[in-house]
This record gives structure tokens, C-alpha cells and sequence, in this order.
């Protein structure tokens, strides 16, 4: 919120460091961030899957971080 205010809201926002879970997303939407940057946790969850599911496990995974970002 303080970088808004800092920036006069000039230019978008976004926030990358820390976000795993849709927890976190929620979180950071919270605060008036424009963006949620979850690139690490994509790479972790490509690592650890197998070929064969990969495809449903990164669309249930984007899935529950978007859910996240829509007002309630």
C-alpha cells in the first residue's frame, strides 16, 4: 500500500517473492497488488510431477491461485 501511495499509483504492482499457495495469493490480493507472480511455485510443482499428469495437475494448480484473486 505504501508503494502506491509512493508511485501515485503510476504504475502496475506486482508482488513474486513468497507465493506457493492460494493462501498467499489471497494475501497479497488483500493489499491492492495489481499482480501475483507465482513462476517458482509452477517450476516446483513441474519438478515433481509426472509427465503423465502434468497437464491436469498445472490447470488445478492455476485454478485454485486465480479462484483467489476474485473479489468475495
Amino acid at each position: 500500500k505504501n508503494t502506491k501511495k509512493i508511485i501515485n499509483s503510476k504504475i502496475p504492482i506486482g508482488i513474486g517473492f513468497g507465493v506457493t499457495t492460494p493462501k498467499d495469493v489471497k494475501r497479497f490480493v488483500s493489499t491492492d497488488v495489481d499482480a501475483v507472480i507465482v513462476g517458482s511455485a509452477f517450476l516446483r510443482l513441474i519438478e515433481k510431477t509426472h509427465i503423465n499428469q502434468l497437464e491436469d495437475k498445472v490447470a488445478c494448480f492455476t485454478k485454485k491461485m486465480k479462484f483467489q484473486t476474485k473479489a468475495t
